[in-house]
Formats: structure tokens, C-alpha cells, sequence
């Protein structure tokens, strides 16, 4: 398996309002291009806002898109054409220069444009993402002010694409009401206010669903709005540290990501490997992940189903997909605690099996090595 990235991927596996989600948590700043199969767009981003949508070549122009919406038609239509081909000039100067636009309706069906686009990409289900980083990326052109936030809210109202929405909602069984008061307000519609309602009452998902009488579709798409907006969590808000986890040595400023952290274990967790498939061979592998399973019930949602690969260490990409709505200051702790947890598990299982000789000396190397 590839290594996971947040900054490049594929549509089929990363729905483009995850990718806009972690931008915004993480202040990322660049430009963010969506190759999708019904054509692509490049987002522009910076400070949690996006300044531009650039559609690409081989997408409908804003001249074939009002002819199809029947906003223009006939002869004012004809005429922009032929001056925007005589003097090489974009349509809409062309429609200023003839007159028929003034410069404040031709920037409300520019931006009407750009959002259209960008809002369509948010039920593409296949293509690729990647973001350059920068600054100040949009050029110099018709430009928005829309935060982040914003944009999640009404692209994900707008989704249509149920299969999407199923799979950014795939193994979350409940969902919490956070009790602070949200940093923004979403100005939720009446049928969205409805579900939060049953969600403070009720936390289970299929519950939700099935108490409410508004279609399970539409359901599902004010849950996943709800998510992406942090209304809501898949951890609850009281959630307290099991009594049973070892206290973390590491200190937790020291990472810049969910990322950094699970490298920096996955190299203790391959030692350990090395160390136990070296004098019992590769049954290593299967000794350790059910170290991980006799553990389970004492680790966070997002480390429970956690597999090894081949080398040892814990397959990156669905860890660190369970956690793109988690805040990181809130959540990293909990984290560490339960990588932690792991290793102590892997370590005892090592015992074990090899002696308290060899468990004395992974545990110098591990302190030898930062642990």
C-alpha cells in the first residue's frame, strides 16, 4: 500500500470535503487541483478561505454555461462571441465593452461560475487531488472571500452523490454533540436543526436515522455536514482515559501531526518485529497484531481495528483517515496514550515468548532511541 497523504490522492479512496477539512485544520495554504473525470478545477486557498476556483481547459466556459442555463441566448450571445474572438478579450469583458453587463453583474455570474464548480467536484467519486503550497496562488482575476467553513457547509447541502456520503460515514456508529458553543454559526435549516436535536438526545447513528421521518439520504448528508463542520464528534465529550494505560513519556508538543506520531511509533513497532521474527520467524507478525487485539477495548476508536503490515508497523492509512475530524490539540494525547499502549502490549508479548532477558534489552534500545 502506498504511503497515505493528505495532500495527494485519489478521489475514489478522499472525498474533496475531507481534503478542504484538513486544509482548514491545519492552515494549509496552496493550490488545491482536482483532476476529476467530468473536469477538473483548481481551488485556491489561503488563511482558511478560498480566494479562487480556476476552472480548467475542457470544462464548459461561463458563455456555454448561461447558454445552457438559458440565461443568454440569440443575438447578445453572438455578438460576445464575436468580439471576445475579434480582440481576443475573456466573455465577460467582452459583455462590458458591449454594454450588456455592468461590472457588478458580470462579478455576481463569475462568481456564480466558480462556485458552481467548486461545489459539483464535491460528489466527484473519481479523479485525483493534489495540493501545491503557497501563498497567494489565485490569479488575478474575479476573486472570492469564502471561508472554509462556509464552503463545507454549502457544498456538502448541495451533495447528491449518496455513495459518497456513505463512505465518509463508513464505521461511524455514534456521533456527539460537542457542549461548547460552536466557533461560527451555521445558520442550520429548520430539517438540520431537527437531526442535531435527535443527535443530543440520542447518539447512535442508525438510531438517528431511524427515528427521524426525513429519508435516510438526507439524513446521512446533514450528519456528514455536521461532521465536516465540527458540530459534532465521534468521541464523545467526557470521554475519560482508561485507568489501565501506561502514562506517555513522550512529550506531546513534540509532534506537528497525527502523521508524525504514528511514524515515530512505527519505528519502535518494526524493532520490536525485527527482534521477534529474528528467533521465532514469521509467525512474528501474527503474534504481535493479536497483541494489538488483547488490547483493544483500552484503545481509542481509531487504533481498535489497527493491522500491521508486512514490516511491523501499523497501516498508516486507515489510522490516520479515522482521524481527519479530530482535533489535534484535543485529541493527540488520547492518541499517544493508545500508540503507547500498543507498544507495551507488543513488548509483554515478546516476554513472553523470548524471556525477560530480551524484553530488558528492546526496552534499552527503545530508551536509547528517544522513547
Amino acid at each position: 500500500m502506498s504511503e497515505f497523504s493528505p495532500l495527494h490522492g485519489r478521489l475514489e479512496e478522499v472525498s474533496l470535503p475531507r481534503v478542504l477539512h484538513h486544509m482548514s485544520r491545519e492552515s494549509i495554504d496552496g493550490a488545491l487541483r482536482v483532476d476529476a473525470d467530468d473536469g477538473g478545477v483548481t481551488i485556491h486557498v489561503m488563511d482558511k478561505h478560498i480566494r479562487g476556483v480556476s476552472v480548467h481547459p475542457g470544462v464548459a466556459s461561463i458563455d456555454e454555461w448561461l447558454e445552457e442555463k438559458e440565461v443568454l441566448g440569440g443575438e447578445e450571445l453572438e455578438r460576445a462571441r464575436e468580439l471576445m474572438s475579434a480582440d481576443s478579450i475573456p466573455f465577460g469583458r467582452a459583455m462590458m465593452n458591449l454594454e450588456f453587463w455592468d461590472p457588478e453583474v458580470f462579478w455576481e455570474w463569475e462568481t456564480s461560475y466558480q462556485l458552481y464548480h467548486l461545489y459539483r467536484c464535491f460528489d466527484c467519486d473519481k479523479g485525483t487531488y493534489g495540493v501545491t503550497t503557497g501563498t497567494d496562488t489565485a490569479p488575478a482575476w474575479v476573486s472570492l472571500d469564502l471561508s472554509l467553513h462556509s464552503a463545507l457547509v454549502e457544498g456538502i447541502r448541495r451533495m447528491r452523490n449518496a455513495a459518497v456520503i456513505r463512505r465518509e460515514l463508513a464505521g461511524v456508529r455514534a456521533l456527539f454533540v460537542y457542549k461548547k458553543r460552536p466557533p461560527t454559526d451555521l445558520g442550520l435549516k429548520p430539517h438540520e436543526q431537527h437531526i442535531l436535536d435527535l443527535l443530543i438526545r440520542e447518539s447512535n447513528v442508525e438510531k438517528v436515522i431511524k427515528d427521524s421521518f426525513l429519508p435516510p439520504p438526507h439524513i446521512r448528508r446533514v450528519l456528514f455536514m455536521l461532521l465536516a463542520a465540527e458540530r459534532v464528534s465521534t468521541r464523545p465529550p467526557d470521554e475519560k482515559t482508561s485507568h489501565q494505560r501506561p502514562e506517555v513519556p513522550t512529550n506531546q508538543g513534540s509532534f506537528n501531526s497525527f502523521e508524525d506520531a504514528l511514524k515515530y511509533y512505527n519505528l519502535k513497532y518494526e524493532m520490536v518485529f525485527r527482534v521477534l521474527s529474528k528467533e521465532i520467524g514469521p509467525i512474528a507478525l501474527s503474534i504481535l497484531q493479536k497483541a494489538i487485539t488483547g488490547v483493544g477495548d483500552n484503545l481509542p476508536a481509531c487504533l481498535r481495528r489497527a493491522r500491521l503490515r508486512a514490516g511491523g508497523g501499523l497501516e498508516e492509512e486507515p489510522v490516520l483517515k479515522s482521524l481527519w475530524y479530530q482535533d489535534f490539540e484535543r485529541t493527540i494525547g488520547e492518541f499517544l496514550r493508545g500508540l503507547e499502549e500498543i507498544l507495551y502490549a507488543q513488548i509483554y508479548a515478546v516476554k513472553r515468548h523470548l524471556g525477560v532477558e530480551v524484553e530488558q534489552q528492546i526496552l534499552k534500545w527503545l530508551n536509547r532511541n528517544g522513547k
